[in-house]
This record gives structure tokens, sequence and C-alpha cells, in this order.
């Protein structure tokens, strides 16, 4: 087999049914250049019918991603390949390859390969040398090996140069890969070299909208519902789930930072040492506060990503527990008709289930109409005390300005123009002052999550289920004294209370709060 050329191959006098089979690999390729799998198989099938070879489809084995080192993807077709050959699976005489390092640019990987295929002596075909090139041949062995070296030298030279102008753009603070959703980039329509990355008209307003209700309480996959039910889809034009809506709220980019770290696996992964965190050169589309506060619930432990059947559904539970034996309750069925909250562990108490919950929620509700009347302005709140002033100068000025445009109306003047764009920008202004108050004022535990004061029953109306469950946590947590809320509510034991008398939760509950707050998290 040391001749060559399809004239040669023809005179190897192999029988016209020689069994044949090939590997066909691409990395992906979005320019068109490199040829597909599908286009070397038909390559492949080319050279069979010239020379009568027998190929079948189980004896292709193609697949799509790069052969280097650098990869990190599993290559299951080659795998199997050299399973195939290790396990006598393998009945060919010729292996197909379109060119060499379409089989592996790693050289051991090769090697193996060339020594498997030259201990059962089996031959290759290089389509793009036009011959067969047998392993046991000492210069066509040498080939195959140098062209294996030169193909990992070569992606081995690439992959410098792609990292060292990726880590030099970082440092720009240039975006990079893919547009991150939410954002769009703009190029010069002449060069197409990249102008700027901004915000997306339809998209950046719903990310920021996942980041608000996270913070809220709500779950994942609720957000995924809602957005779905809505027709809002993703990029590609898929469905929203709770995993890629978690992927993208953990990206950086969203703080308009650029973050290169190329050991770091995932965004759930802390970075790495070397990792290279500059200004991006594109606006954020979330406050770092707001950011860092979606991390932390998304990257809890204690966090439920995936809901299964018995997930919670029932708002206080785990939350209230047994006055006896300090148990969480959980509601059951009783006689497949009587919903009600027990102390599953040791059985001491049940107790109705939209009873005691009603209760709750009336107590709640109550503590948090009235809890802004307990919140003390501290002194030594800086940026409270500074809000307040300059809250208090706009609302003069504001006054001021009304009321000089009255006056000028009243004497029949025109409309002064810049005393109503003044009105305007002061009317913002206030807002956004109020609206700083109001945080600076409520707890930060509540914060994202409802608003105490005289129209918290609307917005408790309104709450997802899930930020109800999330506002019941903190004030019924067992707090000490001095805290935020009213302190964990326990159901005490009864005995018979005789015929047709029902005991109501306010006769045998009681609120718990320990002397310190060594208490197990809340689930």
């Amino acid at each position: 087999m040391d001749v060559i050329g399809p004239e040669a191959a023809t005179r190897m006098q192999q029988p016209a049914g020689i069994e044949v089979a090939a590997y066909e690999r691409v990395s992906k390729d979005e320019s068109g250049i490199e040829r597909s799998p599908e286009q070397q198989h038909e390559g492949h099938l080319d050279t069979c019918a010239q020379f009568g070879w027998a190929m079948s489809e189980k004896a292709v084995y193609r697949e799509v991603g790069s052969a280097s080192k650098y990869q990190r993807k599993a290559r299951a077709a080659f795998d199997r390949l050299i399973a195939d050959l290790r396990g006598g699976r393998f009945t060919a005489k010729v292996l197909m390859l379109y060119a060499i390092n379409r089989g592996s640019r790693k050289t051991g990987e090769w090697l193996d390969l060339i020594d498997l295929c030259e201990e059962l002596g089996i031959v290759f075909w290089v389509t793009i040398y036009d011959r067969i090139v047998d392993p046991k041949k000492p210069r066509d062995r040498k080939l195959l090996i140098d062209d294996a070296s030169k193909g990992e030298l070569d992606v081995a030279e690439m992959s410098q140069t792609i990292r060292r102008a990726t880590a030099a753009a970082a440092k720009k603070g240039l975006p990079h890969a893919r547009i991150p959703y939410g954002y769009r980039r703009i190029y010069d329509e002449r060069t197409r070299k990249f102008v700027r990355q901004e915000p997306d008209p339809v998209e950046a307003p719903i990310l920021q909208e996942m980041y608000r209700r996270v913070l809220k309480g709500e779950s994942l996959r609720g957000i995924a519902k809602d957005l779905n039910t809505r027709g809002s889809k993703r990029r590609g034009g898929g469905d929203w789930n709770s995993q890629n809506i978690g992927f993208l709220l953990l990206h950086e980019t969203y703080l308009g930072i650029r973050v290169h770290d190329p050991n770091r696996r995932s965004v759930y992964d802390p970075m790495t040492p070397d990792a290279v965190v500059t200004q991006g050169v594109w606006e954020p589309l979330v406050d770092k506060p707001t950011w860092l506060a979606v991390k932390r619930i998304l990257r809890d432990p204690s966090r439920l990503t995936n809901l299964r059947p018995g997930a919670v559904i029932h708002l206080l539970s785990g939350i209230v527990a047994c006055a006896k034996c300090s148990e969480p309750l959980r509601v059951n069925l009783k006689k497949r008709k009587y919903w009600r909250y027990v102390c599953v562990k040791n059985g001491c108490v049940n107790i109705d289930k939209f009873d005691l919950e009603e209760y709750a929620e009336r107590l709640m509700l109550k503590y948090l109409e009235t809890l802004d009347e307990y919140l003390l302005v501290d002194d030594t709140n800086t940026e409270l005390a500074e809000v307040l002033a300059q809250l208090a100068e706009a609302r003069s000025d504001y006054d001021d300005v009304t009321a000089a445009a009255r006056a000028r109306k009243d004497a029949g003047k025109a409309k002064s123009k810049f005393a109503t764009e003044r009105a305007m920008e002061l009317e913002d202004e206030i807002a956004d002052l109020e609206k700083r108050e109001a945080e600076l004022r409520t707890p930060s535990a509540l914060s994202g999550l409802i608003t105490p004061g005289a129209g918290v029953r609307r917005e408790w109306a309104d709450a997802a289920f899930s930020t109800k469950r999330e506002i019941a946590k903190i004030i019924l947590a067992p707090t000490p004294h001095g805290t935020l809320g009213l302190g964990q509510l326990r159901v005490e034991q009864i005995g018979p209370t005789g015929r047709g008398r029902k005991v109501m939760p306010i006769e045998r509950t009681h609120f718990y709060r320990p002397e310190k707050s060594e208490v197990k998290r809340l689930r």
C-alpha cells in the first residue's frame, strides 16, 4: 500500500465490496468556509463509488465541535470510534477522513488512533491528499504525526492570539461575544466597526422587570410563566424558564462592567483570582444594590430552583410552629375534605388552615399599616437627614414657582414657559426624593417587597403569593425583642372543647420571641 494517487488506489486490487468507515467532523463554522459533515460525507460517497467501496450509515462517525485541546465539550463520535476500535466492533478496512486535522488536533489523542489502526491493519483515506495513507509505512506514519502536530501548533497560536486580543479589549471595557439580552450593538455602516452598545428599547424593560420581581420574592418559574403567557419570548424565539432567567440575571454585564475571566465556568461560580474587571463602555441596566440583592437570592443554597410536586403552596407552611414542641407546622388534608395546619413530626396540634391564615393576615396587615409610626428618624442616619433637607427645599421651590405662575395668570400675563418647565422638573425631583425617603424609612428586609403605611392592604392584594410568603417569613420570624416583626406565631395544644364549640386562632396562639437570635433558618 505504498502507492499513491487515485490511479494507484485503483491498482490496489481491493475487492469491490470492501467495507469502509468515515469520521466526519467540523468545528462550529458560521463563515461557511469549512466543509460541513454533510459535504464531507458526499465527498466520501463519491470516492466509494469511484473505487467500489461499501460504506453503511452505521459506519459513519459524525459530529460538530472542536478537536483542539482547548475545547470543553466531549466529542461523543470520536470517543465512540476509539471504543469500537478497542472493543473489536470496528470491522472496516479503511477509515476515511477529509483531512488529518478533522481527526484530532491533540497529538497524544491522534497517536492513540494511529497506533490502534496500525495494530488492526486499518489504513486511512485522506480526501485532501487524494490517497491512501498507511500507518504501517514509516513515511506515511511521519506524515500523519507531522500534520497532527502542525494542527495542534496552529490551534495553540490561534488561541494565544485570541486570548491576548480578548484581554486587551476587556481592559478597554469593550463588549465581547454575543450581544447580551437587553442590549443592542451599533456598528459603523461602512467599516462595520463597533460604535456602541446601548439598551434595547424592547428587551431592556423586560430584563429590568425580572430584577424587580425577583427582588419582591417572586419565583423564577412564576416570572417565566407570566412572560411566556404575555408572548414575550427569548431572543432566539424560545420560551423563558427558571434556568435561563436565573443565568441571565447573574451576569455582571447588566451592572455596566466587563469581566474577563477565562477560567470561570459559569456565572453561578465566583470569579477566579485571575479575573480582570473593568468599567464597560455601555450603560448599566440595573443599579448595584439591586443586582447584589438578586444575586444573593439566586445563590442562596437553600433556594429551590426546581419546584417539585410538593412545593410550598400554603401561606404559613413552615413559618408558624407548634407551641409544645417548637416544630414547624405543615398543611395536611384530613378525611379528604378538611385542610389543617398540623404538627407533622409529633402530632401535637392541628388547626383549620383558612382560619389561621385569615387571622395571621389580619395581624400582619395591621402591623404593616402602623409600622411607620414606630420607625423613628435615626439622628446618625446622615443620608436620611440629607434627603429630608433636599425634599423640604424642593417643596419650597415648587410652592414659590407655582405661586408666581398663579400671580402671573391673575395679572393677565402670558404663561411662563420657564416656570412650567421648572415646575415639572421640581415635581420629578420631589417624587424621586419621596421615594428615597420611603426606602430609607422602610426596614431593609421589607424593601422591595411592600411599603408599610396606609396603602399596604392594596399592595398586599396585588402581591404575588411568593411575595406574601417572603413578607410572612420576615414578620413572623422568631426574632428577639426590639427587632423587626411580631415574632413567631405558635399554635397551642387544646383539649376537648365540647360538641359544636370552635376554638378560634386568637384563643390558642401567641407570639414567640427568643432572648437570642439562635433559630433555625426558615424553609
